[in-house]
């Protein structure tokens, strides 16, 4: 990810026109907490003991450390991408050159079906990975539209109704696939796939690990029934655990 400092060019007004105003510098907060969670669970998420392929396996309602409010318009050229008043979350990102800097993504509000979240990252407009209210990644187009305004006060991150999400296993095995799903209240506004490979230090040959919510769940077919799952919980999960869904392997952080 290319990333260039969080500052603006501010024009100099013109020596003939004393009066015209200078544009405001846009501000976004920077400060970074490591003992902020991103995005984490609000409350101790709900783990099911056996489920079917199209039900989910952990689900729970979300929260998230870095909130914001957009004050000035996100505008590539004259378009407004995000209108001032939209709902920003801050996510903690390393550059290029391995230097910590928080990341505002925000979008255009209600929240529908196709929720196009975008990120100010530097001067440019990248998108949040799976175009997800989960950001973990960001993905830079090859042409990455610079933008101006998008100015940020801190305030708590808040769509009108409960932020949650959801994951269903679509594929178990050697390489497992997961699908994941975010909700604002009862609409559904992302769905997403995760891929991942062998777990090596599984208990049982069937058996896959995952981390999540500050816990680790195995989850293996279920003898007795096709496209069934059983869970078996490793390390309890709780509230204020990450609510990422990453796999689990020997000494990893969860």
């Amino acid at each position: 990810m290319k990333t260039v400092p969080i500052a603006f060019l501010i024009l100099a007004s013109l020596a003939l026109s004393p009066a015209r105003a200078q544009e405001p510098v846009p501000v976004r907060p920077t400060a970074i907490d490591r003992s902020v969670m991103p995005v984490a669970f609000a409350d101790a998420p709900i783990v099911r003991e056996r489920f079917a392929r199209d039900e989910p396996f952990v689900e729970g309602r979300l929260t998230y450390g870095y909130g914001g409010l957009v004050t000035t318009d996100v505008r590539v050229g004259k378009r407004v991408v995000v209108p001032a008043g939209s709902p920003a979350y801050g996510i903690p990102m390393i550059s290029r050159v391995g230097a910590p800097q928080l990341v505002w993504c925000t979008f255009p509000t209600p929240p529908n079906a196709n929720l196009e979240v975008v990120c100010l990252t530097g001067s440019v407009i990248t998108r949040s990975g799976n175009n997800s209210l989960l950001t973990a990644a960001l993905i830079t187009p090859n042409i990455a539209p610079t933008f101006t305004g998008g100015a940020i006060e801190s305030a708590p991150f808040t769509m009108g109704a409960p932020i949650r999400v959801a994951y269903r296993v679509q594929n178990l095995g050697r390489i497992s696939r997961i699908f994941g799903e975010a909700w604002v209240g009862d609409v559904k506004v992302n769905e997403w796939a995760q891929n991942f490979g062998t777990i090596t230090h599984a208990i049982d040959g069937d058996e896959r690990l995952f981390a999540i919510g500050g816990g680790i769940i195995g989850i293996r077919p279920d003898p007795e029934a096709k496209d069934h799952y059983i869970t078996r919980i490793v390390v309890p999960l709780r509230a204020g655990g990450n609510a990422i869904l990453s796999e689990s392997r020997p000494g990893s952080a969860h």
